[in-house]
């Protein structure tokens, strides 16, 4: 799963109630994009997406490589 942190932190807005009625017994890896994510976030994304099993993989694409 593609997302930015920016949708992450929105859905950390609303806690566990958020999540919890979806079926993601299935998702592996999340490959956070667009923008850097912080340490809070990435905790809330492990433990209550991924029930602390996941990979989260910070991508780094044109817009975190600044046009370089």
């Amino acid at each position: 799963m593609f997302r930015a942190p920016t949708l992450l932190r929105m859905l950390a807005r609303y806690g566990r109630e958020a999540v919890k009625n979806h079926d993601l017994w299935s998702l592996r890896l999340i490959s956070i994009v667009g923008e850097p994510i912080d340490i809070k976030t990435w905790h809330w994304i492990y433990k209550n997406i991924g029930n602390e099993k996941i990979e989260i993989n910070n991508t780094c694409g044109q817009t975190e490589a600044g046009g370089t």
